[in-house]
């Protein structure tokens, strides 16, 4: 409550979002799939499969698209960049409104688990929820303001995280899958074929 930042980007998401709440509209209905990040994602060769149908609904068309984008934000910044120009330059200015207002809708989700995280953990667990807030209140500030986030801001956040983790965590990761993230995160997105 006392962040004085945060409450000031959540204010202009929020305004955003509802001035422009025909494009979310305009692009609701389709079939979409709620959580799609690199841990739902497995590749085998020059194929991407997708898991967990259980997020799979009708709502906006980006909202799987924003998700994933978001994380690429973390695992493969020139990744993200592609796609997001993919999308301006091939489905137009509305479009790209629609997908950043999913961006901006799906971030906010990720700074109320991390804000939550803070009342929640001690440790080295809080100075993770900690840096969550920072980076992702950079994120959605870049993505209002239709900037890229600097890469500076990405590589301190992912080596002070990587510090922050325990063995064990990095352990379970690694255990649960993180097989698309890995790909993703060393190939630069890049299939062999």
């Amino acid at each position: 409550p006392d962040n004085k930042r945060v409450a000031e980007v959540i204010r202009r998401a929020k305004e955003i979002i509802f001035k422009n709440h025909i494009a979310i509209e305009r692009y609701s209905s389709f079939l979409t799939h709620a959580d799609c990040a690199p841990h739902n994602l497995r590749v085998s060769g020059n194929d991407i499969y997708l898991l967990d149908y259980t997020s799979m609904h009708f709502g906006n068309k980006y909202e799987g698209w924003a998700r994933f984008l978001n994380f690429m934000i973390i695992f493969n910044q020139p990744l993200e960049l592609a796609l997001v120009d993919y999308v301006r330059r091939n489905r137009g200015e509305e479009e790209y409104l629609a997908l950043r207002l999913m961006r901006i809708y799906k971030i906010c989700f990720l700074l109320k688990y991390y804000t939550e995280a803070l009342t929640k953990t001690s440790g080295d667990l809080h100075a993770i929820a900690r840096l969550g807030v920072e980076f992702w209140t950079d994120a959605l500030q870049s993505i209002i303001d239709d900037k890229v986030l600097p890469e500076e801001i990405i590589r301190l956040f992912n080596q002070k995280r990587e510090l922050l983790r325990s063995e064990e965590e990095k352990k379970r990761q690694k255990e649960i899958g993180h097989t698309a993230s890995s790909f993703f995160y060393k190939t630069g997105g890049r299939s062999s074929g």
